[in-house]
């Protein structure tokens, strides 16, 4: 077994039979395909809810290699900039301001992933501010059965939807577009 997991409010504590930090896209689709059992992705661990929380022994995967960061080409011509689903959001900002743009809504930690705050829609503030999830208009995702996917909201707005806020249900999500 490895060392315990306990998100930042130390209200949830798990022990994972294994730790995986996986240095690509292609690492973390092999690791998936294995089928080792249950797998619980943290970021930041910035859940204040027991969701990264399995029985002992689970895998418990992380995004902290160069891989999962930084910033997936230029804005396109809508303004949506893609971003790697372990990019905090301190860091997305300063990405995006490279660019002159910004996102409408972000609270105010911003220690989160994108793709954690994605998968549990985070950062409403209410109708005219929704959550972050809501601007997503693309995902790149590596299913539980290792598949990278590429879903957006021309070739597949349900399961785009799906992903939004996915609780991590339905698998990883390793880049992001959003409107700025």
């Amino acid at each position: 077994m490895t060392a315990p997991w306990t998100n930042w409010a130390r209200t949830a504590t798990a022990r994972p039979g294994v730790a995986a930090a996986p240095a690509s896209v292609e690492a973390l689709a092999g690791l998936l395909a294995g089928g080792r059992g249950p797998v619980r992705v943290m970021g930041s661990s910035h859940s204040w809810s027991p969701l990264g929380v399995h029985a002992d022994g689970y895998t418990l995967v992380t995004l902290g290699a160069p891989a999962f960061h930084g910033r997936e080409g230029p804005p396109d011509a809508q303004g949506r900039v893609g971003v790697r689903g372990g990019t905090t959001l301190s860091a997305r900002h300063g990405l995006l301001a490279r660019h002159r743009r910004a996102l409408a809504n972000v609270g105010s930690i911003s220690a989160q992933t994108v793709a954690g705050v994605v998968s549990t829609g985070t950062h409403g503030a209410g109708s005219t501010f929704p959550c972050l999830s809501a601007l997503v208009s693309a995902v790149r995702v590596v299913t539980a059965a290792g598949e990278v996917r590429e879903l957006t909201a021309e070739s597949d707005p349900e399961a785009l939807g799906a992903f939004q806020l996915s609780l991590g249900l339905l698998g990883v999500l390793v880049a992001v577009r959003l409107a700025t």
